[in-house]
């Protein structure tokens, strides 16, 4: 394991064993995600490299990830469509205008409601199996990943990941390299999991006996997809080393998966809408949040 935090350097301690899905070479390796103690993201130890990442993708996410493999591209769009809708309200929220790029796209969705909406989006995607499915649907999606940003530098006014941070590596040059394509008012906006909850469930679902294997938790404990779980106090810190500013955190909704999940979602966002109200940030039951970064002295 690395000896400290990918986020802030922090000292890291042991949360628990779980087998990958990926087996090309044999059988599923084992991982062991640990939590840092100073800042409360969960993270993969050792972290994979962003080479061997890209790789993964291009290659075996599709074939290789339980979740992928059992849903199909209409149940994502409705599983989807909460989190993507809570983008898309972003984006009016901070007066976006111009050219919109949704990195790691997968199959589109929220490129086609933001342009069915009056933005111009575009999208790239590194999955070859998602970009099929974008091409037969005339979906802007193009195959790509961090390059993308020094082709366009200047010129975004936003970036904008669903569910794509917490499949990273090395997070504050992704967002300094995310930074050169903004324009001067441009914005990062980023949509994805968050570590406190998933510490409170893997004690409760194991009893607080760590060497038991960390549950599934309907695919958040999925290495080496899922490298990380950043905290809030987390991006804070990424951010400002990547010479951003977090201007803004709102709770994400639930997703909507299908059966005994979707009814767990839907309570638990109903409780949520009760946590967020009383106690902000605070409330440890969200399972995502919405970060929206700028540029530092970035006018609000």
């Amino acid at each position: 394991m690395q000896d400290t935090c990918a986020i802030c350097d922090g000292d890291l301690k042991f949360l628990g064993p779980r087998r990958g899905e990926l087996n090309v070479m044999g059988p599923p390796t084992e991982y062991t995600y640990y939590v840092c103690r100073n800042c409360g993201t969960i993270q993969l130890s050792p972290m994979p490299t962003r080479e061997e990442l890209s790789g993964l993708y291009k290659d075996h996410y599709l074939s290789q990830n339980e979740m992928e493999r059992s849903t199909s591209p209409d149940m994502w769009k409705a599983a989807s469509k909460t989190y993507n809708d809570s983008i898309l309200e972003e984006v009016r929220r901070h007066n976006i205008s111009g050219p919109v790029l949704d990195f790691g796209a997968g199959y589109g969705f929220l490129c086609e409601l933001l342009n069915k909406n009056g933005y111009e989006c575009s999208g790239v995607e590194l999955s070859d199996d998602r970009l099929v499915y974008c091409q037969q649907n005339n979906m802007p999606v193009q195959k790509g990943g961090p390059e993308v940003f020094d082709q366009r530098q200047g010129e975004l006014a936003a970036v904008l990941m669903c569910a794509v941070f917490e499949h990273l590596s090395a997070h504050a040059d992704f967002l300094k390299q995310a930074l050169k394509g903004l324009n001067n008012n441009g914005v990062i906006i980023t949509l994805h999991p968050t570590s406190r909850v998933f510490r409170l469930l893997a004690f409760l679902f194991r009893l607080g006996i760590t060497r038991r294997e960390l549950p599934h938790l309907a695919g958040a404990f999925a290495p080496p997809w899922h490298t990380t779980f950043v905290s809030l106090r987390g991006m804070n810190i990424l951010a400002e080393r990547a010479g951003l500013e977090v201007c803004d955190i709102r709770p994400a909704p639930q997703g909507r998966l299908e059966g005994m999940w979707g009814c767990i979602q839907v309570c638990l966002e109903a409780i949520n809408r009760i946590g967020w109200f009383f106690f902000r940030t605070n409330w440890p039951l969200h399972t995502s949040h919405i970060f929206v970064m700028k540029r530092k002295d970035t006018p609000r």
